[in-house]
């Protein structure tokens, strides 16, 4: 029998992580969180750090163990498959979040091994996670981040949530799964996990559930603020994302670094925004059989518009500062548009904007703290 009130969430510690813990301790749930503190190794051999100051994981489950029901344990889920099963039955937790994926594109371009880990950390993980459920109870409700960037951002057409329907030379399709294109050797690696998880929730009946999760910003959280246990912010070349890295380039007075012409769009979604829209995942969660998929973004800007967004709330003086992109890809305007609509019809509602998280990153981070990222921020990954 399931234990409805435990919830496992493996990445406990990232920059997701750490948040929905937070919020489904003050939801008193029971979390069993799960990390190898990967991410923190791998910035750190970029010689650069979190602009916000992280506890070790010691210091960091004790304090979650004093806002709830936290249990914590330390490896690395895509080699450790018998530890994993184990925990899984031992605690039979009615949900399970897989947050323990190598997030980077650019990290995952360097070389063959990271190449390598990336593709083995995030396809293994995902396979072990669901051999363990369908081993031990098929009822459990797994569900993971997708990236929006497995889709094309250039198809000229609405890029639908997960599936679609086609007429092609007279004939109407049943319903097929959306095409993937993705930019980068981490993002084939989530195509190939989204491929997996719906083939095997097809042939043994799972309950799973991928959100393609758009680029997350900011450091806000109604539990995070309160705690004060702040996620990481990262801005290096290989995990700084572009809202964050903006800010902490405009806090230390550098030029914010465009590619290209900058025209080209993304979607995006506040950190509060993303936690809402995984509770509502979880508390909502699909029948069996058909893994549900949803787009989760909450709005769309161009890169030019962002760097435009910062200048206009921190320095009207500051540079914008035109690169040549070291990412093969296209920076001139373009059609783009995600549909989302089940989230919606879920409950979800958007609370925070760039601009709310532009005043609150500004009004957290220390200065001094974050001055030693100034080499950092400006180094780049060509792929």
């Amino acid at each position: 029998m399931l234990n409805e009130n435990c919830i496992m969430v493996a990445g406990c510690f990232g920059y997701i992580g750490n948040a929905l813990c937070q919020r489904l301790l003050m939801e008193d749930y029971v979390v069993v969180g799960i990390d190898d503190n990967s991410r923190s190794k791998h910035v750190r051999k970029r010689n650069s750090y979190s602009a916000t100051p992280q506890k070790c994981p010691e210091d960091r489950s004790a304090l979650f163990k004093q806002i709830g029901e936290f249990k914590y344990y330390e490896f690395d889920i895509a080699n450790s498959y018998l530890p994993l099963k184990n925990l899984i039955g031992y605690y039979k937790p009615s949900t399970i979040v897989n947050l323990a994926h190598q997030p980077s594109g650019p990290y995952s371009q360097i070389d063959v091994c990271h190449a390598d880990y990336s593709l083995m950390n995030n396809i293994r993980g995902t396979n072990n996670f669901l051999w363990a459920i369908k081993e031990i109870e098929p009822n459990i409700h797994y569900t993971t981040i997708g990236s929006t960037g497995e889709y094309s951002h250039y198809s000229n057409i609405d890029i639908e949530e997960g599936y679609f329907h086609i007429e092609h030379k007279g004939r109407q399709s049943n319903e097929m799964i959306y095409p993937r294109c993705p930019t980068s050797i981490y993002h084939a690696s989530k195509v190939a996990s989204f491929h997996l998880t719906e083939y095997l929730t097809r042939i043994w009946n799972l309950r799973t559930t991928e959100a393609e999760q758009s680029v997350v910003f900011g450091l806000y959280t109604d539990e995070t603020d309160r705690t004060g246990i702040f996620s990481r912010l990262d801005t290096d070349g290989c995990f700084g994302t572009v809202v964050n890295k903006f800010i902490v380039q405009a806090l230390l007075n550098i030029p914010l670094t465009v590619f290209g012409e900058g025209k080209h769009q993304r979607g995006f979604l506040a950190l509060q925004n993303s936690i809402d829209a995984i509770m509502l995942s979880i508390e909502q969660p699909p029948k069996r059989g058909k893994l549900r998929c949803f787009n989760q973004l909450s709005e769309t800007w161009s890169i030019n518009q962002l760097a435009v967004k910062v200048k206009e709330y921190v320095n009207e003086n500051l540079e914008i500062s035109y690169q040549e992109s070291p990412r093969k890809e296209y920076t001139k305007d373009h059609y783009y548009k995600y549909v989302s609509e089940i989230l919606p019809e879920m409950g979800y509602v958007p609370t925070r904007t760039i601009e709310d998280e532009i005043e609150y990153i500004f009004n957290k981070l220390d200065i001094e703290y974050v001055k030693g990222l100034k080499d950092t921020i400006t180094k780049n990954i060509e792929f």
